[in-house]
């Protein structure tokens, strides 16, 4: 049912600064990052259902609480950035978009390097 709101919400604003773009493209921004922001608001409970299945998973998988928090950092590093490099693309910054992305792609391997060197070691020790 989020799905629907958030989808008639983003309609009817869309709609709106395509309207407002022409005399007062300010106003448009700042209508878009408005929306956005309802937007993260109206999720927000999805967003906490959807991490608590994901720890959930997580224990009863055997994956230790370091190695699910990892993941749900990285997920959240994604959802931010994707949210951040689209809002930059809708006020014309397609080049910041970009390095937003670019950003959380970093952050992304930086965070995922223990998990690798955890890996590395169990396959060493398997062929060893």
């Amino acid at each position: 049912m989020a799905a629907v709101r958030v989808s008639a919400l983003c309609v009817v604003a869309a709609m709106m600064c395509a309207m407002l773009r022409k005399q007062h493209p300010e106003m448009a921004g700042a209508l878009a990052l408005a929306t956005g922001a309802a937007v993260l608001v109206m999720l927000s409970g999805e967003l906490r259902q959807a991490v608590e299945a994901m720890l959930r998973l997580a224990n009863r998988g055997g994956m230790s609480e370091e190695s699910g928090a990892l993941l749900l950092r990285a997920a959240g590093i994604a959802l931010i950035a994707e949210f951040a490099a689209q809002m930059c693309e809708d006020a014309g910054e397609r080049a910041m978009g970009g390095r937003i992305a670019l950003a959380a792609r970093v952050a992304m391997l930086a965070l995922s390097a223990p998990l690798l060197t955890q890996l590395m070691e169990v396959v060493s020790e398997a062929l060893l």
